[in-house]
C-alpha cells in the first residue's frame, strides 16, 4: 500500500496539557508543605522550668560539726564536746583549720565566749592573691580589733569594752568580691573596700593549707557556733 493510501498519523499530545498537569502538582505540594509548617508553628512552645527566674538559695553550713581535732588542730589543746568547740589552752595561738574552701563571696559567723579577757579570737580566711588574711576581735583585753595589712595600712579600730567575759558574742566577717565588713553582735566595727592585695596574717597566725578557713585564740575560748552563708555559689567542702 502506498503511503498516499495510509489513514493520518494521531497528533502528539499538546504541550498546553502538560504544563497545565505540572502545575496543579507543584501547587498541590507547595500547598501541603504550607499546612505542615503551618500546623508544626501552632505547636505550645515548651515551658521554661518551674524555678527558673528565681534567685539562687544562699547555703548555710555548720562548719563546727565538720571540725576533728585529730585531725584538724594545728596548735594547742581543743575538745568537741557536745555542740561546741573548746580550747583550754594558751600561749603561741591555738588554732584550727577547717577543712571548707569558701566561694569567692561568703559570710563567715563565729559565736564564743571567754572566761577571761587578755588576747583576741580570730578568723583566718584565704586571700584570692595567695596566703591568708585574718580578723582579730577583742585585742588588748577585749577592748581592740583589726584587720591584719601591709605595713602602716593596718586596719585598726579601739572599742573599749568591747568583749565582755563569760557572755556569748557574735562576729561575723562579710567577703565580698571588693571589700570587706566586720560586725560584733550586729555592730560593724569595720567596712573597707579592698582589692585584698595589701591583706596579710602574721607567723604566728599562718595556716597549713591557706585555702581554708580556720579559727583561732590565746587563751581559753568556748565556740558555740561556726558557720558559713555562701553568697556566690557552692564552696568546696573537703572530706
Amino acid at each position: 500500500m502506498s503511503e498516499s493510501h495510509r489513514g493520518p498519523l494521531p497528533s502528539p499530545p499538546r504541550r498546553g496539557v502538560l504544563s497545565c498537569l505540572g502545575y496543579s502538582l507543584l501547587v498541590g505540594a507547595v500547598a501541603a508543605a504550607f499546612v505542615g509548617t503551618t500546623a508544626q508553628s501552632q505547636e505550645p512552645a515548651p515551658k521554661a522550668p518551674a524555678d527558673a527566674g528565681k534567685p539562687q538559695r544562699k547555703r548555710m553550713l555548720n562548719l563546727l560539726a565538720r571540725i576533728e581535732p585529730v585531725r584538724d588542730v594545728v596548735r594547742g589543746k581543743w575538745l568537741v564536746t557536745g555542740k561546741v568547740l573548746r580550747c583550754d589552752d594558751q600561749h603561741f595561738v591555738p588554732r584550727v583549720q577547717i577543712r571548707y574552701e569558701p566561694p569567692l563571696e561568703y559570710d563567715f559567723i563565729i559565736q564564743f565566749s571567754q572566761p577571761k579577757l587578755r588576747h583576741p579570737i580570730a578568723a583566718m580566711m584565704p586571700n584570692r592573691h595567695g596566703g591568708s588574711f585574718i580578723w582579730q576581735v577583742g585585742i588588748r583585753d577585749g577592748s581592740d580589733h583589726r584587720i591584719q595589712a601591709n605595713p602602716g595600712q593596718e586596719w585598726y579600730g579601739k572599742s573599749p569594752g568591747l568583749i565582755k567575759p563569760n557572755t556569748l558574742h557574735t562576729t561575723v566577717v562579710q567577703v565580698r568580691r571588693n571589700s570587706i565588713r566586720c560586725l560584733l553582735d550586729g555592730k560593724e566595727l569595720l567596712r573597707r573596700e579592698t582589692n585584698f592585695k595589701d591583706l596579710t596574717i602574721d607567723s604566728w597566725n599562718k595556716m597549713p593549707n591557706p585555702r581554708y578557713l580556720g579559727v583561732g585564740c590565746d587563751d581559753p575560748t568556748v565556740f558555740h557556733n561556726i558557720r558559713v552563708i555562701e553568697m556566690s555559689g557552692p564552696g568546696k567542702v573537703i572530706r
